[in-house]
C-alpha cells in the first residue's frame, strides 16, 4: 500500500509506530487531526537537524560567529555538536574559512 496511507492507519489503529509517540494535544484541540508526533528517542531529531545545519537549511543557526559561540558553550546543543562532529566542522570551515583550528587553517584541515 501506499506509505502514507499505511501510515494513517497504523494512526487509526491506535498501533504503536516505531519511534515515534504521540504528545499531548495542543491546548482548543479536538479531533485526532491535532495530534502531535515526535520521535521517541531525541537523538533521532537531533541528527536531523545536524543534517540540515550542514546542508545550510537552518539559515542563521552557524551564521553569526557571537551567536554560534553562545550555542557552543549551551549544554542544550551538546548532543548536536556531539552527533555532527564531523559535518558541522566541515560546515563550519566552509562558512568561516579564516577560522583556525589548533593552528591550521581551514582550508587546512
Amino acid at each position: 500500500p501506499d506509505l502514507q496511507e499505511q501510515w494513517a492507519s497504523l494512526l487509526r489503529a491506535g498501533q504503536r509506530i516505531p519511534l515515534v509517540v504521540r504528545a499531548e494535544r495542543p491546548p482548543g484541540s479536538d479531533g485526532d487531526d491535532d495530534d502531535r508526533l515526535c520521535f521517541e528517542h531525541a537523538g533521532f531529531q537531533e541528527a536531523l537537524f545536524v543534517f540540515a545545519l550542514a546542508a545550510g537549511e537552518a539559515p542563521g543557526f552557524l551564521d553569526v560567529a557571537d551567536a554560534l559561540q553562545a550555542r557552543l558553550e549551551d549544554g542544550f546543543f551538546s548532543p548536536v555538536f556531539a552527533l555532527g562532529r564531523g559535518l558541522l566542522g566541515e560546515a563550519l570551515a566552509r562558512r568561516y574559512p579564516e577560522w583556525k583550528l589548533c593552528g591550521l587553517s581551514a582550508d587546512a584541515v
